[in-house]
């Protein structure tokens, strides 16, 4: 099971999921070995790309759009051509290549911001990020796809989406991000802290809950600002914050947490290793 939310913050996007895989029923221990979030970029721009529900026809749908779709897109990505296509796509291969019990467990959550004209100040220099917001075109989609019929429902949302099983939730996640909306919003140099806060308090909420056994593990969080794209991971082991350490390695995220002594291993979902 997977939550994935995604936030247009005004001066930025932020978008999280968690890292679980977990079995109906509790059939088996959950393990937390998956990257939900992928970026689509180019070198002005870049969406992010969420899923969630069924592991099998999960894997099938983001293998068939990063190899057949995305690696074609990638020299100039448009994102409101983006999102069109992508339901196109997602229609496309629910159609012809999921049953109906796969497909209808998915969602997935598209979240871009394309750049924005330099504004003109004129002799108010001190709106800067007034014109600079009213300059920015955000992107903020949830596809969800039909059991039965195969065809795709696309929502775009304002300020704060929300998809998987963590959905349920929605309340005390949106009250969780408007008491954090307002932190540094005019001091872009403590927005970083801004997004860890959030991710951490969500992360506490969900521990708390009852789908603290199918939500859970690191949290991967993107941010999206018109300067560039930051990915980073943490959660609250006893309620506490920890920094982490990531290291690269082909097809797979190495996370050392030193407080810990323990590394995660993530893995992206064409490459997971058999379940």
């Amino acid at each position: 099971m997977t939550v994935i939310i995604g936030m247009n913050w005004y001066t930025e996007m932020l978008v999280l999921a968690d890292t679980r895989v977990s079995w109906p029923n509790q059939s088996r221990p959950p393990e937390d070995i998956l990257r939900k979030l992928y970026t689509i970029t180019d070198h002005r721009k870049t969406a992010v790309l969420g899923f969630s529900g069924n592991i099998q026809a999960a894997q099938f749908v983001m293998q068939y759009l990063m190899e057949k779709k995305f690696r074609h897109i990638r020299r100039k990505l448009v994102i409101e051509r983006l999102k069109d296509n992508l339901r196109f796509w997602l229609e496309e291969v629910a159609t012809t290549k999921l049953s109906p019990e796969a497909r209808g467990s998915l969602s997935f959550m598209l979240c871009g911001l394309e750049p924005y004209r330099p504004p003109f100040l004129g002799k108010n220099p001190e709106k800067v990020l007034t014109s600079h917001l009213m300059n920015q075109e955000i992107h903020l989609y949830v596809y969800r796809i039909a059991k039965d019929s195969g065809k795709v429902n696309m929502t775009k949302y304002r300020n704060i989406a929300i998809t998987g099983s963590g959905k349920d939730m929605s309340q005390e996640v949106v009250e969780e991000i408007h008491q954090a909306i307002h932190f540094g919003f005019d001091q872009p140099n403590i927005h970083w802290a801004r997004s860890m806060i959030v991710t951490q308090q969500i992360a506490e909420l969900f521990k708390k809950s009852e789908y603290n056994m199918s939500v859970g593990g690191p949290f991967q969080t993107i941010r999206i600002t018109p300067e560039g794209v930051t990915e980073f991971y943490t959660w609250p082991p006893d309620l506490e914050y920890y920094d982490v350490e990531v290291l690269r390695e082909p097809n797979v995220t190495t996370i050392y947490n030193p407080k810990q002594n323990k590394t995660y291993k993530l893995y992206p979902i064409w490459g997971l290793p058999p379940l």
